[in-house]
């Protein structure tokens, strides 16, 4: 006979063997067919019917679900036959429009498609940009576009964020921007379709009336989870403070709430004519109500979804008066998650959210009978706070030593004072606006007096503890000498558990021989930035672009990089020239990278004390390597490109020249000054591969049998040419390019290097990731 369910005893095994089954589909570079998967079926029936295996009838679900919805995800994703075509797209606006300097970003449901000839995969959300529009774009409104859009794709580096798994999650499909035409109208509205939405817009739009523009922004984050408007130097402070996660809707905010209305609610049934409807199931049903409304404000977002799943779990047993454990509680809504979105196994925050809610369970058994109320309070946040320090090396390479203190006083008042406050600000809203505006004013200004504290606390120089060694093993030893350590206290030896901790903070890095060195271009899109690093030395040559005051690659790209690969001190940086392309992230790698010296041109934007221009005759050795700036020696040209740094690394074997930006013109004086110099094995092509540079006979010159171009997927200039990648390719050059391999790393030693390389998107392929076939350049 069938068990009608498995046993409650089970529901954690059960659990993470579902985790497990998704997380090996996760780490596929190709997905499965669903054909066999289907032909499958069958023997999960049979392991159902036999009672037998449950874990590896989990374990196969999981697998076989996440499959599927891999599929139902890659079924709407375009490919790049699309790019560069027009297309005349309909549908509607969703979620809260992003307005930018010069562009606003919105999220846009496709209802209409149309290209002539096009049989390809349809986008069922697109992520778009409208440049230099004076258009008010509001959620549920109809629109009619002329869009240019490319399947998704983004930069792909260690260490650094995966924007293409973030579009999966988020279900976009393709991104692109809409193009200037008559046909671009506004065509209707769908009003009770984004209903929520129009509230949220509704609700920014009254915050950003009563409050100014650095406290609006972080009441925007608290009231409706909308952190754009937030300047990067407020998410420093948040982040050096360890505070960070209060500004990010999620369980902590969805469980204050809950708690706050019970424990009002609580006490208003103490009164003799209300205790007839505020009954115990009545208060959960209010209390988990709010909780939905104020998720709903947050736009339903992945942390916020998965908060509101733990807290339904836990109260439809107490509704039900069915006892489960904690740990029961956190498997089900596990399975919960999972089910509603496979995808919540790629973001951090949900790691960390149930990593943190099975700590604090665990580390409370047994502790809180007979302890008073301040070390009920302060115990979770030691937890929390300790759980966190290996998971933040691990993830972010950094962690918050005054995390505790700012915490111990950041979440009772936003917990207990400014979001009470502030919904009630957002529920009376409709009904008395001056009574609501004086609220959100109180509220406002308990934030700037929060904010004032936290910003002292941030301005202590060893805020953060930067930590660049941990790997998998480490962490691993690390969270189970933790669970070890959170043993009740007559448990003997604990305290021995420290010794596996000591591999999280003692790692030591192996150092490269004598005159070897490593070469790494990073993807940085259309732009430059290599790193070179030797024995004892680590020089960056470029820093990627800065596209807005919250958006540059030296932050989003170079920084993680090197905090990945253990490097908190660059020796020298050198900035080729001015172009933004080139300088535009040298500032965020400055102020987050001790940098000893600049080199370069243009270098009067960055602001460093120690900075001078390169010079053709620049010189140096760095164990057993020489580093030689082969070219400016003046700065009469025309074009700021021929006045770039071109630099030459070699040992006694192998050479790298990277040029820069330089053009024919650069390319002709070199030769004619410096030709036996010029040769080297690895070239990093001059100006990204544009046709006004690799002239044929500077490339005999060079003889490189690698060459590599750093450019932007299907960038506007469309670099590199195709004249010059044929031109390569007549010389029997190998050729990569940082759009089709990700990052490009190469080591550098004392023989051949041909067919050595480590090419990122290649190896750490994932079945999201753009498919680029053996040999594309372009």
């Amino acid at each position: 006979m069938i068990k009608a369910n498995p046993p409650l005893l089970l529901l954690p095994t059960l659990a993470l063997s579902f985790l497990a089954g998704v997380m090996i589909l996760q780490l596929q570079a190709e997905l499965p067919s669903l054909y066999w998967t289907l032909l499958l079926i069958p023997f999960l029936v049979l392991l159902f019917y036999f009672q037998k295996h449950y874990w590896l009838l989990f374990l196969l679900t999981g697998f076989f679900w996440a499959n599927f919805h891999g599929w139902h995800y890659l079924d709407s994703v375009p490919d790049t036959t699309l790019a560069g075509k027009n297309i005349l797209v309909s549908g509607v606006i969703t979620d809260l429009p992003v307005k930018q300097s010069r562009s606003t970003k919105f999220l846009f449901k496709v209802e209409g498609f149309e290209l002539d000839g096009y049989q390809g995969a349809v986008p069922k959300q697109l992520r778009l940009s409208w440049y230099y529009s004076k258009k008010v774009l509001r959620p549920g409104d109809q629109w009619q576009f002329v869009v240019r859009i490319k399947p998704p794709s983004g930069f792909q580096n260690p260490g650094g964020f995966d924007y293409t798994a973030w579009l999966y999650q988020q279900g976009i499909h393709a991104t692109g921007y809409v193009r200037k035409s008559s046909l671009n109208k506004k065509i209707g509205e769908s009003y009770w379709l984004s209903v929520i939405d129009r509230l949220r817009y509704k609700i920014r739009e009254t915050i950003n009336t009563n409050s100014n523009t650095e406290i609006s922004s972080l009441l925007n984050a608290l009231a409706i989870g909308y952190r754009n408007d937030m300047s990067p130097d407020i998410w420093q402070v948040f982040i050096k403070t360890g505070t960070n996660h209060l500004i990010a809707i999620s369980g902590l905010h969805i469980g204050l709430i809950a708690g706050f209305v019970w424990m009002i609610l609580r006490l208003l049934s103490r009164i003799k004519y209300l205790s007839i409807y505020l009954g115990y199931r009545q208060l959960l049903i209010y209390s988990f109500s709010v909780a939905l409304f104020y998720a709903a404000l947050a736009g339903f977002t992945i942390p916020t979804q998965r908060a509101l799943i733990m807290l339904a779990v836990v109260y439809t047993g107490f509704y039900l008066y069915r006892h489960l454990t904690v740990l029961q509680s956190l498997s089900l809504a596990l399975v919960i998650v999972l089910i509603i979105s496979p995808t919540s196994v790629l973001s951090v925050g949900f790691w960390l959210s149930f990593l943190a809610v099975a700590a604090i369970s665990y580390s409370l058994v047994g502790r809180l009978s007979g302890r008073n109320r301040i070390f009920t309070w302060l115990w979770p946040q030691i937890v929390v706070i300790t759980v966190l320090i290996p998971l933040s090396f691990y993830f972010f390479q950094q962690s918050s030593i005054i995390a505790f203190i700012a915490n111990i006083v950041a979440i009772p008042v936003i917990g207990m004072l400014i979001l009470p406050i502030l919904l009630l600000a957002l529920l009376i809203a409709p009904i008395h606006m001056s009574s609501a505006s004086l609220l959100l004013s109180f509220s406002a200004d308990l934030l700037s007096y929060l904010l004032s504290f936290l910003r002292f606390l941030a301005e202590y120089e060893f805020s953060v503890w930067v930590h660049s060694e941990a790997n998998l093993l480490s962490l691993v030893l690390a969270m189970i000498a933790l669970v070890i350590l959170f043993l009740p206290y007559a448990f003997p030896a604990r305290l021995l558990s420290v010794f596996l901790l000591m591999p999280l903070f003692f790692q030591k890095t192996e150092s490269l021989p004598e005159a070897i060195f490593e070469l790494h271009v990073l993807d940085v899109g259309q732009g430059l930035s290599v790193f070179i690093k030797t024995k004892n030395h680590n020089l960056l040559f470029d820093a990627g672009a800065r596209f807005s005051d919250r958006f540059d690659l030296g932050e989003k790209v170079v920084v993680p990089f090197l905090r990945h690969v253990g490097v908190n001190k660059l020796d020298r940086m050198i900035i080729s020239n001015g172009d933004n392309d080139h300088i535009g992230g040298g500032q965020s790698v400055i102020n987050n990278i001790r940098v000893e010296e600049i080199v370069g041109r243009d270098i009067d934007k960055l602001e460093h004390s120690n900075a001078s221009l390169c010079t053709k005759g620049q010189k140096w050795i760095w164990d057993g390597v020489t580093f030689e700036i082969l070219h400016p020696q003046h700065q009469a040209y025309r074009k700021r490109n021929n006045y770039s740094c071109v630099l030459k690394v070699s040992n006694t074997i192998n050479s790298v020249l990277i040029t820069g930006d330089i053009e024919k013109k650069a390319e002709k004086e070199l030769l004619q000054e410096q030709k036996e110099l010029l040769k080297a094995n690895v070239l990093i092509v001059p100006h990204h591969g544009s046709k006004t540079s690799s002239s044929l006979v500077f490339l005999k010159a060079v003889q490189p049998e690698i060459a590599i171009y750093s450019s932007g997927f299907l960038n506007r200039y469309r670099f590199p040419k195709e004249k010059i990648v044929e031109r390569y390719r007549q010389l029997e050059i190998k050729q990569l390019n940082t759009a089709t391999s990700g990052q490009i790393s190469l080591l550098v030693g004392l023989e051949g290097i041909k067919n050595k390389e480590i090419r990122y998107r290649k190896q750490y392929r994932r079945y999201w990731h753009r498919r680029v076939n053996e040999g594309d350049i372009r």
